[in-house]
């Protein structure tokens, strides 16, 4: 796997494994994929339980977690949206959370494809 690929792939899990750990069972977890004219759009959708607009400022941030009472084996440490936005960055896109209406989170991200 060439080293791109490898980064996106480890975006896509960083963001799934975000979404199935902050979502309660029996919910879903949507991903959706698009081409818009000169950039590829990813969206992961849950219906967990969102984040508030104070801590949307601080997900990125590294070591930073939402819930603090998640231990470690729980929750992480803290570095995988750190390390998604450094992915997006380092690939020219960009990153946000924004509120899923019905409930939950969505993590957009806008990378631009490479042109021949």
């Amino acid at each position: 796997m060439q080293g791109d690929e490898m980064a996106l792939s480890r975006l896509l899990i960083i963001l799934l494994d975000n979404a199935m750990k902050y979502s309660p069972e029996q919910t879903q977890i949507t991903l959706r994929a698009a081409k818009v004219k000169t950039h590829l759009v990813l969206e992961v959708r849950d219906e967990g339980c969102g984040i508030s607009d104070e801590d949307k400022q601080k997900i990125f941030d590294r070591f930073f977690r939402v819930d603090k009472a998640r231990s470690r084996s729980q929750g992480g440490l803290g570095l995988g949206l750190s390390l998604a936005l450094a992915i997006v960055r380092q690939h020219g896109g960009s990153i946000k959370v924004l509120d899923n209406k019905s409930r939950g989170t969505i993590m957009y991200v806008n990378l631009p494809t490479a042109t021949k």
